[in-house]
């Protein structure tokens, strides 16, 4: 499954924050929440991407 996917198990988190993201956008009725929790997924987005380059840098 993990394979097929191309998703390595350190991806994981990664997956589960957008996951739950989605979760919690499509419950929210307010359009002033959503766009507050579009901005914070946003810099979370930012964070894992910016994790993850330093990860695949000290791999090389």
């Amino acid at each position: 499954m993990l394979k097929v996917m191309g998703i390595r198990p350190d991806d994981w988190p990664f997956i589960v924050v957008i996951r739950i993201f989605l979760d919690l956008y499509k419950n929210f009725r307010y359009p002033g929440h959503r766009k507050m929790l579009a901005t914070g997924f946003i810099s979370v987005v930012q964070q894992g991407a910016i994790h993850a380059l330093m990860h695949a840098y000290q791999r090389l």
